[in-house]
């Protein structure tokens, strides 16, 4: 994954990023405001070796360094309870040495003979008191216990070089590094938990990952409507509208894939149910038979017959009957609208609907239809609960394949290809429907409403077309 696959993973999920990273604030400035301050005060102390009479360089030498071994020790003097006891009797501190050593830190730079002791506390001047206290305390254990020489002097000779002093800010909280570092920590487990969630989610969401799972090319994008469900046709319903612009991209794309010689007739499928393949069917059929083709859509779906209510007409005798013998084909075409689109409605729903399907009257219709329509169109059923739109891939001269964005699984995706392999067909491409409108890719003309505002200048613009709404076929 590459910053640019980052960038659009976060952009999509761009709220819930949002809302975690105000709420790694929140958290931080809840911390901020509920914990008491802690201030620290500073002291540092200068080691020497004392030495009677005059000294050479040698000895002046010797004496740095055995300066600087001692100060290791002294460091780890500091936090014991020699130290600290009488710290704690002088301030009548409420705490014992012990615990008083868990806010102390002492520390010596490297290569000098200088110890550093930090004191962390509630309160900035008693920290400051305990701090100098602390220095006071540990040049009399020094001299007094560790280093006593001749009565009266010491070995070594500690010097205050820097009197105790608060820090002007609170080690903690502090408030504007916590809250950024709070923002930083949501933002990031925000995008850790996307990334994740992405590498595990197996769902089918753009055109791009439609064409990694299929290796074929994407014919269109096609947007979800919420409004889809009152008027599925969109063609029809607002021809001029940039929605239906779309379908008549498909429509271009689809001739595309069209082999010299090659029968006009295409499947449109998917791998399951209810991914918007009637309703990208029924339009299509609309949007080739607006450009002039005599365009003839089949339903052949047996098991679920939706184009009769889809086009609002009657669908009582129609491709069963005329596949038993029952009626003629003549009798069970049904013009619609104005343009030159046929409809064969499903008929009596059959019991063997796939072998009726793969019988030879079918393979015959198929001859029949193609030398009477520029195009065929099918809707087939869905290719992994039945074999019905294998049958008639093969009879066919081809099958678009629809998967809905956000649904279509790409292992669905991809049996379902490979039921057609299994055959010796291949899908000519993908049809990715009920995209978010945000993520679509097609472009399209509009919007541009019917009457007086119809003869102004049309602006080209990014937009999709709608797909199957609150009934999914």
């Amino acid at each position: 994954m590459d910053l640019r696959d980052l960038l659009n993973l976060l952009r999509r999920s761009w709220l819930g990023v949002l809302l975690a990273t105000l709420l790694g604030g929140a958290v931080a400035g809840a911390y901020v405001a509920t914990i008491p301050p802690v201030h620290v005060a500073t002291t540092q102390l200068y080691v020497s070796i004392q030495s009677g009479g005059s000294v050479d360089a040698a000895e002046l030498v010797q004496g740095s360094n055995a300066a600087q071994q001692k100060v290791r020790s002294y460091v780890d003097v500091v936090g014991s309870r020699s130290v600290l006891d009488p710290v704690v009797r002088e301030l009548d501190l409420a705490e014992s040495a012990a615990v008083l050593a868990e806010r102390v830190t002492a520390s010596s730079p490297q290569d000098t003979v200088l110890i550093d002791i930090a004191v962390e506390d509630g309160s900035e001047e008693r920290a400051v008191a305990i701090a100098d206290a602390i220095g006071r305390s540990l040049k009399k254990v020094v001299a007094g216990d560790l280093e006593a020489g001749p009565p009266g002097s010491s070995l070594v000779h500690l010097a205050t070089t820097q009197p105790a002093t608060a820090a002007d800010a609170t080690v903690r909280p502090r408030p504007l590094r916590d809250v950024v570092l709070g923002l930083l920590c949501g933002f990031s487990v925000a995008a850790v938990t996307v990334v994740v969630r992405s590498k595990l989610d197996t769902r089918i969401r753009t055109g791009a990952d439609a064409e990694r799972v299929a290796q074929l090319p994407v014919l269109g994008s096609i947007a979800f409507d919420a409004d889809a469900g009152r008027h599925p046709l969109i063609v029809a319903h607002a021809p001029r509208d940039s929605k239906a612009e779309c379908f008549r991209s498909l429509r271009t794309a689809l001739r595309f894939t069209a082999v010299d010689g090659a029968r006009p007739c295409f499947v449109i499928t998917s791998s399951l149910p209810g991914e918007g393949k009637s309703t990208t069917a029924a339009n299509l059929a609309v949007a080739l038979a607006e450009s002039g083709a005599r365009v003839i859509l089949v339903d052949a779906d047996l098991r679920r017959p939706r184009m009769a209510d889809l086009f609002g007409i009657e669908g009582a005798a129609g491709l069963t009957d005329v596949l038993i013998g029952r009626v003629e084909l003549d009798d069970v075409l049904q013009p619609w609208g104005q343009a030159g689109l046929t409809l064969l409605p499903t008929g009596s729903v059959p019991p063997n609907p796939s072998e009726l399907l793969g019988s030879r009257g079918m393979a015959v219709l198929f001859e029949q239809l193609a030398t009477s329509f520029d195009v065929v169109l099918v809707d087939a059923p869905p290719l992994l609960p039945v074999t019905d739109a294998a049958i008639l891939t093969k009879l066919a001269g081809g099958a678009v394949v629809v998967a809905e964005s956000g649904t279509t699984r790409a292992g669905d995706l991809s049996d379902a290809l490979r039921t057609l392999e299994t055959i010796g067909e291949r899908a000519l491409g993908v049809v990715v429907t009920k995209l978010p409108v945000r993520t679509a890719s097609a472009y399209a003309y509009g919007p541009v409403e019917d009457g007086p505002a119809a003869g102004r200048s049309i602006r080209r613009r990014r937009s999709v077309a709608p797909t199957t709404g609150a009934r999914r076929r």
